[in-house]
């Protein structure tokens, strides 16, 4: 498997994608070949599922919302003010 990110290891050993608030240090470089074999034996192709599946959860539910809220009028607008340019034909 070729690795489509950095990933890192945490402090308590555990994998994470590049950008990750717990990352500590790289484990295993981007476009850097990892043999299938080695790569399920340390957890890393578990890894990269589990954060796609979770990337993927995100998408949708970011699509989810742009159309409900597509959907929806927009109540957010303010009515146009009232026209208080004439003269009222003072004294």
């Amino acid at each position: 498997m070729v690795p489509d990110r950095h990933w890192w290891r945490t402090a308590d050993g555990r994998l994470v994608p590049h950008g990750h608030e717990d990352a500590l240090f790289l484990a295993y470089a981007k476009g850097i070949e990892v043999p299938d074999h080695l790569a399920e034996q340390i957890g890393l192709a578990h890894a990269v599922r589990t954060f796609a599946h979770a990337e993927d959860m995100d998408l949708a539910r970011a699509e989810d919302d742009s159309a409900k809220q597509a959907s929806r009028p927009d109540d957010k607008m303010a009515a146009k003010p009232a026209d208080k340019s004439g003269s009222r034909g003072g004294p």
